[in-house]
């Protein structure tokens, strides 16, 4: 089957840089690596950040001739790189920045190992294998994540395909806005045919406009493609894909997928766009819902994983530079010791002897001082639990006799109560209460008592009932994977 080739650019100064095996470099900082491609405009090289941080430094440069574009072509070159930059989604392609180089106008996105989508489906009708159907729901919902994002922003894709859907550690990042359009009203259509034939929608064919729901239509064939691993429309030439576009039959997937994704299928692929599915009607679906939580609870333990293996690295990194510093300080000590004479070095081992003596000595004045506290509470303990039944029924005797007489109970009563019931204890000073006010705050104060006022008490129940708001902060979104699930939550 024919493909239909896009148009190739002519050789630009990356490319030339490349064949002459030069060694200078992009703006002062990137450095060309390998080319990779052609995008929609230009070619696409993998480039070396010399400035950028580790884990970020191998990034991608889509060189765009600006001497081969029209004036429109340019403006839309420059649209690319403004969308871009107003794009922030997990499932967007980040962009870095861009410039112009010569003839040649460049932009900086990152790089996705895994490849695109395209190549991926290759490998499967290599290994003449098909994508298990959670594979696809998960990819698929992210696209749909990606496209509402960029729906509600009132932007369009214009050329969804899996040739412009990469993936970066199982996640996909939708990329080359290069025919991108800002929509700037409601009703606003944009009407030039540009895209792929086997994506584009019966309306662009029709040459009735485009808008959001033509982009729905290019992701239910990028679902089909992914469930049967061909085109959802195919013929042997532009003509007749695109006759089954506007007049052929909406295509079915295979029995092995269940029916709510080929419902689905079928509403994407609606031939009416007003009848047809958005994405944010897709998102609200109850099979699509309960997919978002699944994959939102893979993303989290994803992220706690991640966590906890950052944390064991800062660790193992803390652990070493400790171990460097000690090691570095040893020598430091070795290296003043040998610039002292005999007597200096036989004063500092007195010094050093008797430091370690004082040590062992407080060491075990504390060992002594712990088992010291330890008989202590046996033997308060042991005496506890031998006081006898009779002395306790003589004393509940006693005290009923004195509850019934209406008489309190002195200090001096309760002392000698004290001591039959625990002979062994040490006396215990008392002192009675004063009746009289004034002179009873004065023996509060002698006697240090703790004082609480009701606005203290007020403080400690507020701090009790206040939640923690730790809890509740999250770092800045460094991954992927944590922006996935920020993104998950505020969809649920």
């Amino acid at each position: 089957m024919p493909k239909f080739q896009e148009m190739a650019a002519k050789t630009a100064f990356v490319s030339a840089s490349m064949a002459a095996g030069s060694t200078s470099l992009i703006a002062k900082r990137y450095s060309v690596q390998e080319k990779l491609g052609r995008g929609s405009f230009g070619t696409v090289y993998l480039v070396l950040d010399t400035k950028a941080r580790e884990g970020e430094k191998l990034k991608v440069l889509k060189e765009i001739p600006v001497g081969d574009l029209n004036p429109n072509e340019t403006v839309q070159a420059n649209l690319e790189a403004q969308l871009l930059s107003q794009l922030h989604h997990p499932t967007i392609l980040k962009f870095y920045t861009s410039f112009l180089e010569r003839d040649s106008f460049c932009i900086i996105t990152e790089y996705c190992e895994d490849k695109d989508l395209e190549c991926k489906i290759e490998e499967y009708k290599e290994t003449k294998k098909s994508c298990p159907e959670s594979q696809i729901t998960e990819w698929f919902i992210q696209l749909l994540l990606g496209v509402h994002y960029m729906h509600e922003r009132r932007i369009l894709h214009r050329d969804l395909k899996t040739k412009n859907i990469f993936l970066k550690n199982n996640i996909v990042k939708i990329g080359d806005f290069g025919v991108s359009r800002l929509l700037m009203g409601s009703c606003d259509l944009a009407t030039t045919f540009t895209g792929t034939p086997y994506y584009m929608s019966p309306e662009v064919l029709s040459h009735q406009g485009y808008d959001s729901k033509s982009d729905v239509w290019s992701l239910g064939c990028i679902l089909y493609e992914m469930c049967c691993l061909e085109h959802a429309f195919t013929g042997h030439n532009f003509l007749s894909v695109v006759m089954k576009i506007v007049e052929g039959k909406t295509p079915v997937l295979p029995d092995r997928y269940s029916e709510e994704l080929n419902s689905i299928l079928q509403g994407m692929l609606n031939k009416d766009p007003s009848l047809r599915l958005s994405a944010a009607d897709i998102l609200k679906m109850k099979f699509i819902e309960e997919h978002l939580h699944n994959i939102k609870h893979k993303f989290s333990s994803m992220t706690l994983k991640e966590k906890t293996v950052n944390c064991k690295k800062e660790a193992a990194e803390i652990r070493n530079a400790l171990q460097k510093k000690v090691h570095l300080e040893t020598l430091r000590e070795q290296s003043e010791v040998q610039k002292m004479t005999p007597r200096e070095r036989m004063r500092l081992r007195k010094l050093q002897a008797a430091d370690e003596k004082a040590r062992k000595l407080k060491q075990l004045a504390e060992e002594k001082y712990q088992e010291n506290c330890r008989r202590i509470q046996e033997f308060r303990s042991r005496n506890f639990q031998n006081v006898s039944v009779d002395v306790l029924h003589e004393c509940q005797e006693q005290t009923v006799k004195q509850v019934n007489q209406t008489q309190p109970i002195t200090a001096q009563d309760f002392k000698s109560l004290e001591k039959k019931v625990f002979p062994n204890v040490v006396n215990v000073i008392y002192y009675e209460i004063p009746e009289d006010p004034q002179t009873a705050e004065l023996y509060y104060y002698e006697d240090r008592f703790e004082s609480c006022s009701d606005e203290e008490e007020d403080e400690q129940e507020d701090s009790e009932e206040k939640p923690s708001d730790t809890l509740y902060r999250t770092c800045g979104q460094d991954t992927d994977v944590e922006a996935m699930v920020k993104c998950l939550e505020d969809v649920l």
